[in-house]
């Protein structure tokens, strides 16, 4: 948290198993568990992290893929979804 009391985070999960990603009709790749999730944040303040962003081995590729043009960014995620 900042000295002044006012805290800013970036929380970017991958795909967390909740009862609404339960209702996707696609591949959801590193899919996680809420209680999975709830940790990574936890343990992410605790470290004083801004971006907390996980499971690492699906949201690492996420922020690579970022750097390509969208065309290419999005035919990518459409791939790993099977959208």
């Amino acid at each position: 948290m900042s000295p002044r009391g006012i805290g800013v985070f970036l929380i970017t999960p991958g795909f967390v198993d909740t009862p609404l990603t339960k209702q996707n009709e696609f591949k959801m790749p590193a899919l996680i568990s809420a209680d999975q999730a709830a940790t990574e944040i936890i343990k992410g303040f605790a470290r004083g992290d801004f971006d907390m962003h996980f499971p690492k081995r699906f949201t690492r590729w996420l922020k690579v893929l970022r750097l390509l043009p969208y065309a290419l960014y999005f035919r990518a995620v459409r791939k790993m979804t099977g959208l």
